[in-house]
């Protein structure tokens, strides 16, 4: 059940409104079938403009990351079957949402191809002849700020303002070592059920500083920071 907020400032642009709607962290459609069925899902305070546009990009990011998934995984547990039935035409509710189903399976499939290095984007291997998928870099990056901001919201009490910046990283199967040693070592561990976890290791004199550690469906890693943001030095003549 959405979360009814009262006035105040939206957790992604920051700006005030009159009226907020619940936008779910973790997107509704993301959390696996091994999901406990009584869990309380994470939901913060947006405005119905950044939770529309999120909700798209998270539309386009589940069928890009759910064919590279295994549909039997406990962590990825019918994620694949979900996105069949997300491109089945058959399961439209009228001939626009049969078009618009058909249109996505095209899209997907032709997204398909054999992993080239050097590309503007990520590739996730998934598939067993050995094609790969292409993700965007800017909408992992995305993704992976909205997780933080709800973090530290929901753990904190606070929306970041614009005296902090979020830094991303987007190379969700690459490794770091010691990035992933401090956040372990000093952080502490957020999850709801096996299709996510976050360790935030918080800087004890810089809140809401420190480093994140973001892993999706037991699999995909992603890492950010948050800093102070630089302020301009005034120009001098």
């Amino acid at each position: 059940m959405a979360k009814k907020f009262p006035p105040g400032r939206c957790i992604h642009c920051t700006r005030h409104f009159e009226e907020l709607t619940s936008d779910h962290v973790f997107p509704r459609s993301w959390y696996p079938d091994s999901t406990p069925e009584k869990m309380e899902k994470w939901q913060v305070p947006a405005c119905r403009k950044c939770n529309n546009e999120y909700g798209r990009l998270e539309e386009e990011l589940l069928l890009l990351l759910g064919v590279c998934l295994s549909n039997s995984a406990f962590a990825s547990l019918g994620m694949g079957a979900r996105v069949v039935k997300a491109v089945d035409p058959s399961r439209g509710r009228n001939d626009r949402d049969e078009n618009a189903r058909l249109n996505k399976g095209i899209k997907l499939v032709q997204s398909f191809h054999p992993p080239v290095k050097g590309r503007p984007v990520m590739t996730l291997g998934g598939d067993p002849s050995g094609l790969a998928v292409s993700i965007p870099t800017k909408s992992l990056k995305r993704i992976c700020e909205k997780i933080i901001r709800g973090t530290i919201y929901l753990h904190a009490e606070r929306i970041l303002s614009d005296e902090h910046e979020v830094l991303c990283s987007a190379v969700p199967e690459a490794e770091d070592a010691l990035f992933d040693l401090a956040t372990k070592k000093f952080g502490a561990t957020f999850d709801r059920g096996p299709g996510i976890e976050v360790t935030w290791a918080r800087d004890p004199e810089r809140p809401p500083c420190g480093l994140f550690r973001v892993v999706l469906f037991g699999k995909y890693v992603l890492r950010g920071v948050v800093m102070p943001r630089e302020k301009m030095l005034p120009k001098h003549d």
